[in-house]
């Protein structure tokens, strides 16, 4: 199956929620939550490692798992996590995590499938428990949830065409620099640049 006839019809699904001309209550919170994951680059960067780390996987059912692993993980990280109980360390374990997607990308076949796994559920948690401490109050955190699970599965699946696109070039090139570029970030994001 050709990607591009999953991933444009799932756009276009999307498309109703950014027309909407008096967003409030349940359609606020969720394009609140839609907007959440592209506002922070950290949380921007680390959906489409994911999706870009799925990409190296041959097999259908392999990108979805690591896709569907991240999601279940954030999602259970925003519902673990206290709304307004910082955690002073948060933003650069997340940060950090950006970094070991990162590198996981850079390293993918070097990396067994089982340490790639850890390393995406254990980013996903993070940034779940990142994203729920962030939910604003005057939000329903179902709603807010809901859109930002849609958009990271937008995110994600552009990291996986990213990828593929530079599968058609020199794709191990691709793929190491790409990797090497996330780590990088990593590094400017916890230096706070």
């Amino acid at each position: 199956m050709k990607l591009h006839r999953v991933v444009l019809p799932s756009i276009l699904l999307l498309l109703p929620m950014l027309a909407m001309a008096h967003p409030q209550g349940h359609a606020d919170s969720m394009l609140s939550g839609f907007a959440h994951p592209w506002l922070g680059l950290d949380h921007l960067l680390a959906m489409l490692a994911v999706g870009m780390l799925a990409a190296t996987q041959i097999q259908l059912r392999q990108q979805l798992f690591w896709m569907m692993a991240f999601l279940i993980s954030l999602a259970m990280g925003v519902y673990i996590s206290i709304p307004d109980q910082l955690i002073p360390t948060a933003e650069y374990l997340v940060s950090l995590s950006v970094g070991l997607l990162g590198i996981s990308l850079w390293l993918a076949k070097k990396l067994s499938h089982r340490a790639i796994s850890c390393i995406i559920i254990a980013s996903g948690l993070l940034h779940g428990i990142v994203h729920g401490i962030e939910i604003p109050h005057n939000t329903q955190s179902s709603s807010f949830i809901i859109g930002m699970l849609v958009a990271s599965i937008v995110l994600h699946l552009s990291g996986l065409i990213w990828l593929n696109w530079g599968r058609n070039r020199a794709w191990s090139y691709f793929q190491t620099s790409t990797g090497l570029g996330l780590a990088a970030s990593s590094v400017l994001l916890i230096l706070g640049l």
